[in-house]
């Protein structure tokens, strides 16, 4: 590892001294030269980044692996290693990308001289080259635009560059943290390593045994809908007004979108005593049949309902929204095509609609339903009038491919005994967060066999295409978008299923 380290660290040394006097023999072309002088502080700046972290560290040839198997785990240890190839691989990329700019000057010099570059710079050889361009001006335009369309190819190989250096200094900070929970206070100082920011939400007493409540109506009412057949279904999960300065508070009542071939209906189901407040002869034994009870009754009266598998006395009582804002929101399409229309949302709208689905997530964490939670089943929208986001989740399935990797994932020797239904619904969580904000939708996931690194990891369809990509590489671009905090909430929710203590993890739901 530290030859790979050492060899990067030298080859864009190599780089930056090279555009430099590139730079001083360019007088002539003010484009190019503005354009050489962000390169070379770009490749200045990786020069810089990867020794720091090469010293923080202690990257040397005789450290022996069992030192950094220690210090980041097994699994950390050989994930910094594939990123650090990852590395060693993008800088010979971006030697061969600065010799090709080089090399430009030798094809435009003139037929007279069939000489072409040989990837050794020579000051004084390049300076004839230069002059010899210069004569002439169809030369120079010639020149200028080939020059400038291979640097535009350097900015991109320079930019994959700067990420992987970002993802590695991420994937080192995290696994030493998740190794070394304790490691805090002098130890931190002395290791000089900044920890990701930790958001945590207060919750009162009372709002917990709300949102207790809500699971358990929620897991009901679900098990309700599996037994109609002609009955759409999607649950409000929250609404937030960008404006407040907390998230709303949770209340004991849960909101409907229910259509069958006939109409379309926002329902407002009301926990209540069958027993005590009702006529338990005129209840509804089945959703559907309780649905078309309340959209034919008048809009003023209720309706009631029995689970199937309540307790005795429990029920709920269903009215029809007056003023529905999800009748509105069925019409918009959801937020996978959104994303493939619009890849980039602003960041007041990503913002309010990842609050949403965090909020509703947490309220309906443990449930049937956000089994259910993909792009493709989640609409959004902000209302005109109140300027406050809706967001629903529709009861259908969503990406198959990533739904066949989680519970192969479950399903493997090592992981049947373990409940992992909180973690697969984080990870799902995590998974629409990152395409909210990289504008790219998951094409597929990927759950690894092998017991010594577990996890699942994820291909995305526009962003680093075909590359398996895991937390670390997708929280490194996503707080380039959205920010720290917005990234460090991603990477809690992928390592759900990729971290070795998380997955060990049985409760998330405090």
């Amino acid at each position: 590892m530290a030859a790979e380290v050492v060899t990067a660290i030298k080859t864009v040394s190599a780089l930056v001294d090279v555009v430099w006097k590139v730079w001083e023999l360019t007088g002539r072309y003010r484009d190019l030269r503005y354009r050489l002088v962000d390169i070379a502080e770009a490749l200045e700046a990786c020069e810089v980044t990867l020794s720091v972290w090469k010293t923080r560290w202690c990257i040397r040839d005789e450290t022996s692996h069992a030192y950094y198997e220690f210090l980041w785990s097994q699994r950390g240890w050989q994930a910094i290693q594939h990123c650090l190839e990852g590395v060693d691989e993008i800088s010979k990329l971006l030697h061969l990308q600065v010799n090709g700019m080089i090399g430009t000057a030798f094809l435009y010099q003139g037929h007279a001289h069939p000489e072409r570059y040989n990837g050794e710079y020579n000051s004084a050889r390049f300076k004839k080259v230069m002059s010899r361009v210069d004569r002439h001006m169809s030369r120079r335009k010639r020149f200028l635009s080939a020059v400038m369309f291979k640097a535009d190819a350097l900015d991109q190989q320079l930019s994959r560059f700067e990420k992987k250096i970002t993802t590695l200094e991420r994937l080192s900070i995290g696994h030493v943290l998740t190794v070394h929970p304790n490691l805090q206070g002098e130890a931190v100082h002395t290791l000089h390593i900044q920890a990701r920011r930790r958001v945590e939400i207060q919750i009162r007493q009372d709002e917990r045994n709300i949102i207790k409540g809500n699971r358990k109506d929620a897991g009901s009412l679900h098990n309700a809908f599996l037994g109609c057949d002609n009955l759409d279904c999607h649950l409000a999960l929250a609404r937030v007004d960008p404006a407040a300065r907390r998230l709303s508070a949770p209340t004991s009542q849960l909101y409907f979108l229910l259509a069958n071939s006939l109409r379309t209906t926002e329902i407002h189901f009301k926990p209540v005593d069958i027993l005590n407040a009702r006529d338990i002869r005129r209840a509804s034994r089945s959703l559907a049949e309780a649905y078309t009870a309340t959209t034919a009754s008048r809009r003023d009266k209720a309706t009631d309902l029995i689970p199937p598998d309540a307790k005795p006395g429990e029920g709920f009582e269903l009215r029809v929204v007056d003023r529905s804002s999800l009748v509105a929101l069925n019409n918009i399409a959801p937020l996978s095509i959104l994303l493939a229309r619009q890849p980039k949302f602003n960041a007041r709208q990503m913002l309010a609609i990842a609050v949403s689905l965090v909020e509703g997530c947490h309220r309906f964490l443990g449930t049937p339903w956000l089994n259910h939670l993909d792009t493709s089943n989640v609409r959004g929208e902000q209302d005109p009038d109140s300027r406050a986001w809706t967001v629903m989740l529709a009861a259908a399935p969503g990406n198959r491919n990533v739904t066949q990797a989680l519970a192969q994932f479950s399903s493997q020797a090592a992981n049947r005994r373990r409940d992992l239904g909180h973690h697969t619904q984080l990870f799902r969580l995590g998974i629409v967060l990152a395409e909210l904000a990289l504008g790219s939708l998951v094409s597929y996931a990927d759950a690894s066999p092998d017991p010594r690194a577990p996890g699942v990891s994820v291909v995305m369809r526009d962003y680093a295409p075909g590359e398996r990509l895991d937390a670390g590489d997708i929280a490194g671009a996503v707080e380039d978008v959205a920010g720290e905090t917005y990234a460090s909430f991603v990477d809690f929710c992928l390592n759900t299923l990729q971290d070795r203590r998380m997955i060990q993890q049985r409760d998330f739901t405090q």
